[in-house]
Order: structure tokens, then sequence, then C-alpha cells
């Protein structure tokens, strides 16, 4: 699913909008975890002057069925054709089930993402990169990361050496 942070809409307006174009969705707390459809949250890191702001949560999404893309890509449009924008507040968030990939698949999927964090942080403002003094979205440290995707493949008690492969 997509986390999408905005502002200049409220969470009842999103619900609103989405529902008023044929998308399921509601509002929720910030920790509302109905994920059939879609959700407006409030989110506390985010702020604008008018105080018209929103999490945009997507419901599970599947990336090979091509309405799942195309309605992504409609909720992305409907927003920003609303009034919907972004700020230095603003991030989005995509998480990826990975409940099949087993230690030895996360911990390459660690060491991918360290690989490209610095061409993944260009995307990003810097005031984001560097937690935008609120501590989120901090860059993986480049320093014993490789240990990490070792203690990963092992256990965090017990970080052995073994020989990371590509599952």
């Amino acid at each position: 699913g997509v986390e999408m942070e905005t502002v200049g809409l409220t969470t009842l307006q999103v619900r609103d909008l989405l529902v008023g174009n044929n998308i399921q969705a509601v509002t929720a707390d910030y920790s509302g975890r109905g994920y059939q459809r879609w959700q407006a949250k409030p989110d506390g890191s985010l702020s604008h002057w008018s105080g018209r702001t929103a999490e945009v949560v997507s419901r599970i999404l599947d990336w090979h069925n091509d309405d799942d893309v195309e309605e992504l890509g409609q909720v992305a449009n409907l927003l920003m054709l609303n009034g919907a924008s972004v700020n230095q507040s603003c991030g989005m968030h995509v998480h990826v089930a990975v409940d099949d990939l087993g230690r030895a698949g996360l911990a390459w999927l660690y060491l991918l993402y360290d690989k490209y964090q610095p061409a993944i942080n260009q995307l990003v403002s810097p005031y984001r990169v560097n937690g935008g003094g609120s501590g989120w979205c901090r860059p993986i440290p480049q320093p014993g990361s490789l240990g990490r995707a070792r203690c990963i493949l092992t256990s965090s008690r017990a970080c052995r050496s073994p020989v990371i492969r590509r599952p």
C-alpha cells in the first residue's frame, strides 16, 4: 500500500472526494487498520497554515494488477485537482509485503536499499532525508550496514558471519 501525506484538504474532504468518485474510502484514526479500502487519516507530523492536512492511505494494492495501479494514479490526480498539495512536512511511504522473503531475502533487500539509498534520497527533500527535526525518514547509517544485514540473517542476539547470497 501507499501513504501520501497532503496539505490543503481535511480528512473528511479527502474521504468525500474519493467516495464521490466511486472509490471506497473511510476516515480513520491514525492507527486505523482496515486496508480493504482507502483511508483518510490525521497525521501529527503534518503542518499547514490552514490546518487542513490528511494522510491518504491506500487499500492493499497488487502491483501486477493494472486496475490497482490505475486507481492509485486516479486518487493522486483527484487529490491534486481538488486542492491537495505537499509542503516540507509531507512525505510518502510505500509498504511492501515481505512475509514470503525469509531472512536471506530481508537481508538482501536491506543491502539493496543500503546500496541505492543515495539515489533514492535525491528524490526526497533534503529536509525530509535528514529527519526534518522529527526523527522520521533518517538514512540508514552507512557504517556497519553489512553487519546489520548479517544480524538479520542470523538473529538479533547472535551476529555470526554467514555469506550473504541473493535469494
